[in-house]
């Protein structure tokens, strides 16, 4: 028999030990291989949840005509890639807990004459076993939670569930399974390289002592005031330059909050640990001597670890709860008070062509799709911008006031026209005596300017030659077109008769079809098919999907990359104890040895896991809670009950998804340590 062939009949034997021992092996380290699993379905569901997006979209029949949906599902698909090289990494680390808990097995294996290829061949046996299985228990969670999913996008986008039924996304599945083969792929090859580095003295001699930390007072005191001035010099950074760029402020906030942190962690354990030391009674009770001095030489020790895990919970929580409040301000119904809105532009230089609304009228049959339509005429306000009414003490932040300067251009409109546009939404008219005015807008913060200067401002304003007052309540916040975005920073509503003489500047047609039928909708688009250059259309379906696929890209980003930022975090925290539980194994020996009582053992442990898994959620939480606050109060658009909601939601979710991992920590940690029973 040749060489070759040798080869051939050994590996076949080869694999049917390997097939044998990898599933003996998984079944004896099921339990060790329970973080591993949970990080991987965790994983694989998150992956699943919001790429079936578009099939989502599919089943609800919503009519994206223009793709705004499709551009969500585009980010959804960009953002999966970020999400992929995240959990990749993570798979990664926790692989490595893996092979440091069996170093001894490993050791064993090689005294018994294994090649270090075999080793690395049975391995991927066994991650593969796991892999599999953690891959249909991810998918299988992730098609329940996308139903939930695509309840929460129906309720969003304003849809009934009349045509929700269960789905499956064939092409989420099939992505979910070629990313974590490639991850498994990767997953091996690290293998290799790890075990081709082992020694056989390291790991059968594998126990750890703990690492002698060198400190000093002085070297402490000054590392914990750099770091209290660097995380205050984070949250003002944010807070000054919010109004200028939400971007810098947030980055550059972030980099010093992180460093902060960093610090806070070096310098703070001796600290703390000096106090406990000193509290003589409290110190040498029970086993307090050993929980404390093992918990801050880790924490001492693990310092960068544990500033990552912060910033990562930091960022899960700022990200989950600032994508929900930002797509909350975006409002759906304001966006669509009508039907449709044709709409011509005047002024604007993009188009020579100048067609008014009479003679689009004219070209179509108007009456074959609408109930009822009204003309509004928006006039040019040349002399009057909103810097007229931005007075000494307005209350209104920089960000805000640079917003709105940006847009000065005020239009005017006669009362008359205004109530008309008002009755066909079903809303009260106003009223105003021949010398005053009153100002309409739907941009939310505008209203603090317009109301602060009615209240502030007792002279008149030449508006049209003629000096005019503001009205007693002389500041509206009502749509009176069906357009996507609020750019209305001032309408002024002025007597009727002053309008006449004014240059026309934009003029709008609203329509309220005759039904909700598609027979009505499709005639309206055929009617507005070829308008001229100047004349744009817009109506409720293309608005609603528009303003919708906003909403729904920032929460859904910011919840992805919450749930991101979470498993990551909670995965590491958990790894990193377990490995160092592994090396706590023989202490424990020794204090049972020793008559220690199991009660006070496990009190130790849960003690210790308390103080390592709550130190960064404490640290995290307040940093999350004073940047929130100065990033939300930069979107005047969100209420009080808009952001409690979106704070719980994550607070909710970053309880249940860290809780899981502390509980299955907790347990593993008992049960390596021998005290489970």
């Amino acid at each position: 028999m040749s060489s070759k062939k040798k080869q051939q009949a050994r590996s076949r034997v080869d694999n049917r030990v390997f097939k044998e021992l990898a599933l003996k092996n998984v079944k004896k380290s099921a339990k060790d291989y329970l973080v591993y699993f949970f990080t991987i379905t965790f994983g694989v569901c998150l992956f699943y949840t919001f790429n079936s997006i578009s099939t989502q979209f599919s089943m609800l029949q919503v009519d994206d005509r223009l793709n705004y949906l499709t551009f969500t599902s585009s980010m959804m698909a960009a953002i999966s890639v970020v999400v992929c090289i995240i959990i990749g990494f993570l798979i990664v680390y926790a692989n490595r807990f893996l092979l440091r808990r069996r170093k001894k097995e490993i050791g064993i294996y090689i005294t018994l004459g294994m090649e270090q290829r075999d080793i690395a061949t049975l391995l991927k046996r066994e991650t593969v076993i796991v892999g599999i299985f953690s891959l249909i228990t991810g998918i299988f969670a992730g098609i329940f939670a996308s139903q939930g999913l695509a309840m929460i996008t129906a309720k969003i986008i304003g849809l009934s569930l009349n045509n929700f039924h269960f789905m499956i996304s064939p092409l989420a599945a099939i992505e979910s399974v070629i990313f974590f083969a490639v991850v498994f792929f990767f997953v091996h090859l690290f293998n290799v390289k790890e075990i081709k580095k082992l020694k056989l003295i390291d790991l059968l001699n594998g126990d750890r002592k703990n690492e002698v930390v060198k400190s000093s007072f002085i070297k402490d005191t000054v590392l914990f005031i750099c770091s209290i001035s660097f995380i205050t010099g984070g949250y003002g950074w944010v807070f000054i330059n919010l109004d200028y760029s939400m971007i810098n402020a947030f980055a550059g906030g972030l980099l010093f909050i992180a460093v902060g942190t960093f610090l806070f962690f070096c310098s703070a354990a001796n600290a703390v640990l000096a106090i406990l030391e000193k509290r003589k009674r409290y110190y040498y009770k029970g086993l307090n001597m050993f929980v404390v001095r093992q918990l801050f030489s880790k924490v001492k020790s693990n310092s960068v670890s544990i500033s990552v895990i912060t910033m990562l919970l930091f960022m899960s929580i700022t990200s989950m709860a600032f994508g929900l409040g930002a797509g909350k301000s975006i409002a759906v119904k304001e966006a669509a008070p009508y039907d449709a809105t044709i709409i011509a532009y005047q002024q604007q230089a993009f188009s020579e062509e100048k067609a008014s609304i009479a003679e689009v009228t004219s070209e179509i049959e108007v009456k074959d799709f609408a109930k009822s339509y009204q003309i509004l005429t928006l006039y040019m306000a040349d002399d009057i911008s909103i810097n007229d009414f931005l007075l000494s003490g307005t209350p209104i932040s920089e960000s805000a006031k640079e917003s709105l300067t940006e847009r000065t251009e005020l239009n005017i409109i006669g009362v008359d026209d205004y109530n008309k546009a008002m009755e066909q939404q079903g809303q009260d008219p106003i009223s105003l005596a021949s010398d005053e005015f009153a100002v309409n807008y739907n941009i939310n913060y505008a209203g603090d300017i317009y109301e602060y200067y009615q209240s502030h401002h007792d002279g008149t304003m030449n508006i049209g030659g003629r000096p005019l007052k503001m009205a007693q309540r002389g500041a509206y916040h009502q749509p009176y077109a069906t357009e996507p975005l609020t750019s209305n920073v001032g309408t002024l509503i002025v007597p009727q008769s002053l309008t006449q003489g004014l240059t026309a500047n934009v003029e709008y047609l609203n329509l309220n079809f005759v039904d909700n039928s598609e027979e009505t909708y499709h005639r309206y688009l055929s009617a507005v098919s070829s308008l001229p250059d100047n004349v744009r259309e817009n109506n409720k379906r293309d608005v609603t999907v528009q303003v919708a696929a906003d909403k729904l890209t920032m929460s859904y980003l910011g919840i992805y990359l919450g749930i991101g930022f979470l498993i990551t975090a909670g995965a590491v925290l958990a790894l990193q104890q377990l490995s160092q539980w592994v090396d706590n194994e023989g202490r424990y020996r020794l204090l049972t040895k020793l008559g220690t009582k199991k009660r006070d053992m496990k009190k130790s442990v849960l003690s210790q896991l308390r103080t390592y898994f709550g130190l960064p959620l404490l640290l995290a939480g307040f940093h999350s809670a004073v940047l929130l606050t100065g990033i939300f109060s930069a979107i005047p658009e969100l209420t009080g009950a808009m952001i409690l909601e979106s704070v719980l939601f994550a607070a909710g979710l970053v309880v249940i998804v860290y809780g899981i991992y502390f509980m299955t920590t907790f347990f593993e940690s008992r049960r390596i340590t021998g005290l489970s029973s």
